[in-house]
């Protein structure tokens, strides 16, 4: 997950590092959003959290991407990436 409070490029990197390096096959990486009413929107809005810039945020999806395509993972759907083909049953359009 992106745009985590006080989360940095290199820690979405990291942690695809480290997720590629368990030989997992198959990597959802979906952004935060914040919805009104809940306890970590008001700590936004309060100041207790800072969340990375959208200037960052699109860097962060940006080399993200570039390193999900070094490691062989290939985006299948927005927020979607496999390799080997091993796409998400649930994912996956049975029409």
């Amino acid at each position: 997950m992106t745009m985590l409070p006080n989360q940095s490029i290199d820690d979405v990197l990291n942690t695809i590092r480290t997720i590629d390096s368990a030989g997992c096959t198959h990597i959802s990486m979906y952004t935060l959003k914040l919805e009104h009413g809940t306890p970590m929107h008001k700590m936004y809005y309060d100041k207790s959290i800072t969340l990375p810039s959208e200037d960052t945020e699109i860097e962060m999806s940006q080399k993200a991407r570039e390193l999900l395509d070094t490691l062989s993972y290939k985006r299948y759907e927005i927020s979607n990436y496999a390799k080997d083909n091993k796409l998400s049953m649930h994912n996956m359009s049975t029409g």
